[in-house]
């Protein structure tokens, strides 16, 4: 990545140094999230990633919470400029630029007293009794989707609001399991009473998958996006990504989603 020379703005009285590529600010970016538990916001990974944002850009954002199955339905209708948190899909590339910042992957998590270890979401539907909720409005790929049907044809699933409500529907006994991302494990489980009463599997239909927020076409300027990117690059770059989901996770869930390196990350963002 080329080296990068930095605008002080000691001349406005701000004190601090902005990137070259820095644009003029919105008057406030738009931007939403699904990270919530029992009604309140969360000090998680999207929040700490936007403050960090605001930070180096000195620009403002104005963050609200959606369900999952809402946010992009938004972001789509133009109620919001930014959406974290998200995977890339053909039909949100047409209303928005992705920016990839962490890599995600699906785990069937079910709770211990399911019978069996299962390598693929085939072998679950084959091989158990157990049923899963899931929230609605996740992009999941194809292979799982396909899973899920024959699920949902045999009465083993149900779509719900979001992760909260699946997670009390598993506490209270009326499902066994979820698709559930390491991340949202790692902030759920604990809160909810479930931390060491479920284990989480990888599947085969399941790969790693790159994680990143979409930005505007429509009401982001291209130099504010073009900033934007940069600056989120750079925080990739620098580590700060990385420190940012220790901070919120611990130290070993970051390290798992960051196995693989940044290279992907970073070769996938466009400016």
């Amino acid at each position: 990545m080329q080296l990068r020379t930095t605008l002080c703005a000691l001349s406005l009285g701000a004190g601090f140094c902005l990137p070259a590529y820095a644009a003029p600010c919105p008057a406030v970016t738009r931007v939403g999230i699904s990270d919530q538990t029992d009604g309140q916001y969360r000090r998680g990974v999207a929040n700490l990633v936007i403050e960090e944002l605001a930070r180096r850009t000195g620009c403002r954002f104005a963050v609200s919470w959606f369900p999952v199955a809402r946010l992009h339905i938004q972001f789509s209708n133009r109620q919001l400029d930014m959406v974290m948190a998200s995977l890339r899909t053909p039909g949100r590339d047409e209303t928005g630029r992705y920016v990839p910042y962490a890599y995600t992957q699906f785990e069937l998590l079910l709770k211990d007293s399911v019978t069996g270890r299962f390598r693929s979401l085939a072998e679950f539907v084959d091989g158990s009794t157990a049923r899963l909720n899931l929230p609605r409005g996740i992009s999941y790929p194809d292979a799982v989707r396909a899973q899920l049907e024959r699920l949902e044809a045999q009465g083993r699933l149900e779509y719900v609001k979001d992760y909260g409500v699946v997670f009390n529907k598993i506490k209270v006994g009326r499902a066994e399991g979820s698709l559930v991302p390491l991340v949202v494990q790692a902030q759920r489980l604990g809160p909810v009473g479930l931390a060491n009463t479920m284990q989480g599997n990888p599947i085969t239909e399941a790969p790693r998958r790159l994680l990143g927020a979409y930005l505007s076409r429509t009401t982001l300027p291209d130099s504010v996006y073009s900033s934007y990117a940069h600056t989120m690059a750079d925080m990739v770059t620098d580590g700060t990504i990385q420190k940012i989901y220790a901070t919120a996770l611990g130290s070993e869930v970051a390290g798992r989603v960051f196995s693989s390196g940044t290279r992907e990350i970073l070769q996938t963002i466009e400016y």
